[in-house]
């Protein structure tokens, strides 16, 4: 039975070279990932708002609003807080294509040079204007809602 299994061992063993070697991989883990600059799109401070807070404790959360305005209704005065805020993201984003030299062949043998295709990767700058409006009725918290514009630009 050993006589069966010794020339498959040999001629596996043989093979194991050649089945080990493979062209380089594009996607290795050194690409380039994204670089935050500031803060996340969404503040987590938002998350803590929260109906019926003071506005004492709003103004501790957030600080004091660049803009109040006077909201009439016809159970009294309302009042319409403003909060801004702007932040840049940038991120590398893979725009094109390049041909490079690579080596393909196990160890110095047979095989030969030829070409891999690797990306270009370019910056990308992601501004962000946050606005921030609270509904406040009689010192309270009522409403709130927040908006995004966002600019891109290559580089």
């Amino acid at each position: 039975m050993h006589s069966r299994i010794f020339p498959v061992a040999i001629i596996g063993l043989a093979l194991l070279p050649a089945g080990c070697t493979n062209p380089p991989s594009t996607s290795s883990s050194t690409s380039p990932q994204p670089v935050v600059v500031a803060g996340p799109v969404i503040d987590a401070r938002l998350k803590k708002l929260e109906k019926g807070m003071s506005a004492d404790a709003v103004r501790k959360l957030l600080g004091n609003p660049a803009k109040i305005s006077l909201r009439p209704t016809t159970e009294g005065t309302a009042e319409e807080w403003t909060y801004h805020r702007t932040f840049q993201r940038a991120e590398q984003v893979p725009t094109s294509m390049r041909e490079i030299p690579a080596f393909f062949g196990p160890m110095g043998g047979p095989g030969g040079m030829g070409t891999i295709q690797e990306p270009v990767y370019s910056l990308v700058m992601h501004d962000y204007d946050e606005t921030l409006k609270l509904l406040m009725f009689q010192g309270k918290l009522m409403e709130w809602k927040s908006a995004f514009t966002e600019t891109r630009s290559f580089n």
